[in-house]
């Protein structure tokens, strides 16, 4: 994991801390409230690009619906790679990590 990874996943910790010292819940709870949210974020934007691409063009309905079943299903070994390709936007982690 390189510098900039660990900078945004600490900086992700430090604003989960802060956030639950405000709302004065632990900080676990918060933590988990956002990689909910963040999943939710990730599946819907990612529904709709595929969407998008059906009615574009770019693919068919029936290759939307086997790309979403293999991002159902995709090997952990992708999640790592998109971890260390993407890991500054997810903070303290995306996709499978979360649950997705």
């Amino acid at each position: 994991m390189d510098s900039e990874t660990n900078k945004g996943s600490d900086q992700m910790k430090e604003f989960v801390n802060k956030v639950a010292e405000k709302l004065g819940l632990p900080s676990e709870k918060v933590a988990a409230a956002v990689k909910s949210v963040r999943k939710e974020w990730m599946e819907k934007m990612i529904a709709e690009k595929i969407q998008e691409a059906v009615q574009n063009g770019v693919i068919t309905q029936l290759e939307a619906g086997q790309i979403t079943e293999w991002l159902k299903n995709r090997p952990d070994s992708v999640q790592k790679l998109m971890g260390q390709m993407f890991g500054h936007m997810g903070g303290m982690g995306m996709g499978k990590r979360m649950g997705m």
